[in-house]
């Protein structure tokens, strides 16, 4: 028998579904108490809209531009970081495969809602349930989270 594995219990994907991010947010009835963790690059692609619309929808957003690559004792200073300055209910990830990670490691450890807006196609650190970070110079897998939303946007990708 084949063991079938849910990965995310919400994926959408179109183009233009960032402009309907609020929507989504609510027919899930998730939480209005909202943190973007992105990078400076992806904040100018999508992290911004992906900012607005839920600001101008009634959300109470904090954002949170990163700048660090998957090393593990940097992530987990952030966490900390995000813990003490950033009180949320969901966590919305805008980026690549690092900010996946560094998302799903935050939300594992706050205990927090997570949805993933992946801005490229190139791993499946979107779906799963492991974050992958430096650990001195070897490679680590942590077993975190799978995103309860994923949302991809055509023109985005």
């Amino acid at each position: 028998m084949i063991e079938l594995k849910k990965i995310s219990s919400n994926l959408v994907a179109g183009i233009g579904s960032l402009n309907k991010i609020d929507q989504y947010l609510e027919t899930l009835k998730y939480p209005k108490s909202v943190l973007i963790l992105t990078g400076e690059n992806t904040y100018k692609i999508a992290g911004k809209v992906v900012y607005d619309k839920l600001n101008a929808s009634g959300y109470k957003v904090n954002i949170k531009i990163i700048d660090i690559k998957g090393n593990l004792e940097e992530v987990k200073q952030l966490t900390s970081h995000v813990k003490e300055n950033f009180p949320h209910e969901l966590l919305v990830a805008v980026g690549g495969g690092s900010i996946a990670d560094i998302a799903k490691y935050i939300s594992n450890e706050t205990n927090s809602l997570l949805a993933i807006i992946p801005t490229t196609l190139s791993s499946d650190a979107f779906s799963t349930g492991y974050s992958v970070f430096w650990n001195g110079s070897q490679k680590q897998a942590i077993k975190t989270k799978a995103p309860n939303l994923i949302i991809g946007d055509y023109n985005v990708l």
